[in-house]
């Protein structure tokens, strides 16, 4: 039963009755009458008539004896279908709830509500305190217009009174379904939601009907409860009817996408660990969904954002992109737990590193976030990513390799943190190597770890600390600190110096940590916040600013050429030059562009431009 809706009287029963400024009446001819914000049910809802949004409009409950109201619930929208639906039709966006009370003035209460729209099907609580409480009104001063219908809805209204006792019409139902003659039908309707379960696995693409049965019962409770809890007062029953859980247990063995908005339903008619573990269970069915019908489809050269083989996952973090001398585009492909390998003629993905099959995780950084479908599960397996952060190319004689910094443990880790994964120039896991680090790295929306390469060693910094690994052996130096923190990118010079970015400065730092201070002043200039930096094959130093611009230096504080790479600004750059050919990492694509043949276009421009203006 729902607890926590469950609330006290000062009188041993209560009367109540709805009415709302109009009505609103469906093509089908339903009238939504003001009761049907009150029935307890959630796919039934009261929608207003009047012409316009419904600006104005309002619902009332008037009880028959004072009550002491606690807390109000607002279930907003129409939830009587699928998700899509509730953006069909207005919900409400700013309410004023307005008490009478049997003495004094009234009490007004204002609510800026979410919109359901966006977010999902979801309850809204105001919390209150209101004493001898003798009506509700709801008022409608801002909505969120309906996609095809002006009608606003409200799905449901419950009055949530202080603690104590039940209200007794909703303890004498309890009595009643714990009772002999309550537990005979509950028993005749678990083996019908049994049988309608079983007829769907009997199917070879299930029963609609039977599927469409046990989603009623999920969402507004079996059929012999909510004839009980029609005893219980309008604005009082929500607390009498919870989700079957017989149904709701069939839908989930079921596993059908079809089911989820049922199960988010049920969520919003409870609370605490069981609406949270509903929730959950939604999101991974509805991610399962996506991984199921997802397999085979096209994804455009040069990425998209998704799953599928091609597409990129960042959740607003950087991606990290590195290019070898073959014709290899590598990106850290972060939210996906994998590495990617573009062919950078075509932009189509050759190749890929990571878990062989699409899966669910729940996993981000040390934390757990809503289920989705992966590219490739986390692991910890040689071969396999928890969060690739950043990779590097190293040129060789024999080809090139691909050092991965990875987050390297999965949620509930103790001990060390960060590994190293090393691919050879055919492909193939040479190398894992673990790292000391006494701590994560967090998502921080500009990269907190990042890895770089010299002829001789592999440097990975960590937040605010360093190491650096030399080759092949792989023996350790010293662990050194970082004076400014965890920089935002990295480059390692020739010199075996690092460019540290901090803000608008490129820091250089030597592997012991001996900070020698800003390398480009006020080169960049000015109209910019973040930015990303990489060497080219030349060891030239390129930067991708987040207003779109591209700037290659002569040397570091010495501009040598600046264009812009595109009409849009850029989120998060990182960046990537081969033989002048730049690419930039933002929004979950791969945008590219032929750096002297853009600087040309853009500079022959500006000299017509300047001509025009000549008098």
């Amino acid at each position: 039963m729902l607890a926590s809706l469950l609330f006290a009287l000062p009188t041993p029963a209560v009367a109540a009755t709805p009415t709302a400024s109009s009505v609103g009446t469906s093509m089908e001819g339903v009238r939504h009458v003001a009761s049907r914000a009150f029935d307890g049910l959630l796919s039934t809802a009261w929608s207003e008539g009047a012409l316009g949004d419904g600006e104005g409009e309002w619902l009332e409950l008037r009880l028959d004896r004072p009550v002491d109201v606690a807390s109000v619930s607002i279930w907003p929208g129409w939830l009587g279908g699928m998700d899509r639906e509730i953006r069909e039709h207005g919900r409400p966006r700013v309410v004023t709830l307005t008490f009478g009370v049997a003495k004094g003035e009234p009490v007004v209460q204002r609510e800026v509500m979410l919109d359901p729209g966006e977010e999902g099907p979801l309850r809204h609580d105001v919390l209150v305190e209101v004493s001898q409480a003798r009506s509700l009104r709801i008022t409608l001063d801002e909505v969120y217009s309906g996609g095809i219908h002006s009608d606003t809805f409200i799905a449901e209204v419950a009055l949530n009174l202080v603690a104590g006792t039940p209200l007794a019409q909703v303890e004498a139902v309890e009595s009643w379904l714990s009772s002999e003659p309550g537990q005979r039908v509950a028993s005749a309707h678990r083996d019908r939601a049994i049988g309608l379960y079983d007829k769907i696995q009997a199917e070879q693409f299930g029963d609609r009907e039977s599927l469409q049965q046990l989603m009623d019962w999920v969402v507004d409770g079996a059929p012999y409860v909510r004839d009980r809890a029609a005893r219980v007062p309008p604005g009082f029953r929500v607390a009498a009817i919870p989700p079957d859980p017989v149904s709701l247990e069939a839908l989930l063995k079921i596993k059908d996408a079809n089911a989820v908005p049922a199960i988010e339903r049920a969520a919003l008619r409870t609370t605490g660990a069981l609406s949270s573990e509903l929730h959950r269970r939604a999101d991974m069915l509805a991610a399962y969904a996506e991984i199921k019908g997802g397999g085979v489809r096209n994804v455009p050269p040069w990425g998209q954002e998704g799953f599928e083989k091609g597409a990129l996952r960042s959740f607003g973090e950087p991606l990290p992109l590195a290019v070898d001398d073959y014709g290899g585009l590598y990106v850290a492909d972060l939210g996906n737990h994998r590495v990617q390998r573009f062919d950078l003629d075509t932009g189509i993905v050759e190749e890929t590193w990571g878990a062989p099959e699409p899966d669910l995780t729940d996993i981000w950084f040390y934390k757990t976030r809503d289920f989705y479908p992966s590219g490739a599960a986390p692991s910890t397996a040689p071969g396999g990513f928890v969060h690739p952060v950043d990779l590097a190319v190293r040129r060789g004689k024999d080809g090139d390799s691909v050092f991965v910094l990875d987050l390297g443990a999965e949620p509930g880790h103790k001990g060390s943190w960060g590994r190293i994964t090393h691919i050879d120039p055919a492909g193939q896991i040479a190398h894992t190597q673990p790292l000391p680090f006494d701590g994560p790295i967090s998502a921080n929306v500009s990269g907190e770890g990042h890895i770089v390469t010299t002829r001789k060693s592999v440097i990975v910094l960590w937040a605010n600390e360093g190491i650096a690994y030399s080759l092949p052996g792989w023996e350790p130096g010293e662990r050194f600190r970082l004076e400014d923190g965890s920089p935002e990118g990295a480059v390692a010079f020739r010199n075996g110096k690092l460019g540290l970015v901090y803000g608008r400065e490129l820091v250089l730092y030597s592997t012991d940590g001996f900070r020698h201070g800003d390398i480009i002043g006020d080169s960049l200039g000015s109209g910019y916040e973040a930015w990303g930096i990489t060497l080219d094959e030349r060891g030239k130093l390129w930067a991708a600013l987040d207003t779109g611009e591209i700037v290659k230096f002569k040397r570091p504080g010495e501009v040598d050429l600046r264009f812009t790479l595109g009409d849009y600004s850029f989120i998060e750059p990182r960046i990537a030059v081969i033989d002048d050919h730049v690419f930039v990492t933002t929004r979950d694509r791969i945008l590219r562009g032929d750096a002297l043949q853009l600087y040309a276009e853009q500079r022959s421009g500006e000299q017509r431009s300047n001509l025009e203006l000549t008098p």
